[in-house]
């Protein structure tokens, strides 16, 4: 039995030393069945330190994986090279493990377009102090949690095909996050997740939701053609604060188009939040009444043609009250900012009623049509 001081600058106690024939300090052959246990389809990998081996780690892996087999689990382990996986397998599941070099699976370098398909990735209390990639490939059941990305984590193309809410909890991404084109098909929440460096959600599908209010952003995510988060399933489950975050993030890249349409899904979740009387917590009379005028008016100022029917709706209700007539030539009238009391039969409540709905219609107007054309 040896200590090792390992790459990610702790001790590991009662490490094997793989490289070394699990031999120890007198050269006598360890119990191999204490450290690679194999269970007709499954082998597990405990307690070894995999540094300076002649025969990579991946390679070994592979052989295994030909052999027949497809669930691995690996705990208490430390890989020194690099570990590449790129053949199907059940099962993979990590605990208390650190990875100094590569950890890939699906790296895709001679076959861009191949899928992995796998039951389930559950990775614990790991580190990766060099690139992790898992590309394009398709996974049933994914546990992600107390593990630290030292250098960039990709997702690429993955789909998580999960049949319950999918959870990274308590992550520290320190320099890359990415998740291009990856599908995620149930609930997704970041749970004390810290994003250090740029992350980028380009062209990600979200199905049902996502959360990020437990999250942790300290620089640009990159939210660019995102799809389906503004569908229904998505809606019911995504929060306000998360809007929020999405909207600010897209403003930051000058994307303003995108992010008024999720200020409008921001707005509607704290409508809704407001205007819930069974909330005392959150409940506001005078915020409820607000928010709902200006969704009734313009779809919180992102629909101008919404805002010209309204005015139309006004002048028609004044021009019948004051005139007994549904239409006619009066109508311009009252949908104009510069008639005078005369033209209301000198009634002034009716001339500053007029004018002051008007007024806001016409704000409303010129916001929506502005928020789509400014620079």
């Amino acid at each position: 039995m040896n200590e090792y001081d390992t790459p990610c600058g702790e001790k590991k106690i009662e490490l094997a030393n793989y490289s070394n024939e699990l031999l120890d300090s007198e050269n006598n052959i360890f119990d191999i069945n204490e450290y690679i246990i194999r269970k007709e389809s499954k082998i597990i990998y405990k307690n070894i330190l995999f540094d300076d081996m002649k025969i990579p780690f991946h390679l070994t892996l592979k052989k295994e994986l030909n052999n027949g087999i497809n669930d691995i689990e690996i705990i208490n382990c430390v890989f020194e090279k690099d570990v590449l996986i790129n053949k199907e397998f059940i099962s993979l599941s990590l605990k208390n493990c650190c990875f100094e070099e590569k950890f890939y699976i699906n790296n895709q370098y001679n076959n861009p377009d191949k899928v992995i398909k796998i039951g389930s990735l559950n990775i614990q209390d790991t580190k990766f102090n060099a690139n992790f990639k898992l590309h394009n490939s398709e996974i049933k059941n994914f546990v992600l949690k107390d593990t630290d990305f030292e250098k960039n984590a990709d997702f690429f193309k993955t789909k998580f095909l999960t049949t319950k809410d999918i959870v990274f909890h308590t992550i520290n991404f320190r320099a890359l996050a990415l998740f291009g084109e990856t599908v995620f098909s149930e609930y997704l929440i970041f749970k004390y997740v810290t994003f250090q460096g740029y992350s980028h959600f380009r062209e990600a599908v979200f199905k049902k939701g996502l959360n990020l209010e437990y999250a942790n952003i300290e620089k640009e995510m990159n939210f660019f053609g995102i799809k389906e988060l503004d569908k229904k399933k998505s809606i019911e489950n995504t929060n306000q604060e998360t809007y929020r975050i999405v909207k600010y993030q897209l403003q930051k890249v000058g994307n303003i188009i995108d992010s008024n349409k999720y200020h409008t899904l921001e707005l509607e979740k704290k409508r809704k939040k407001v205007c819930n009387f069974c909330d005392n917590k959150n409940r506001s009379s005078l915020d409820c009444l607000v928010l709902n005028i200006h969704k009734i008016s313009s779809n919180y100022s992102t629909n101008w043609f919404l805002s010209l029917l309204w005015i139309l709706v006004v002048g028609l209700i004044f021009n019948l009250y004051l005139t007994n007539e549904f239409l006619s030539i009066n109508l311009f009238k009252y949908i104009s900012l510069l008639t005078s009391k005369e033209d209301f039969s000198s009634n002034y409540i009716l001339f500053v009623l007029n004018k002051v709905i008007l007024g806001y219609l016409y704000y409303q107007f010129v916001t929506a049509i502005r928020k789509d054309t400014r620079k």
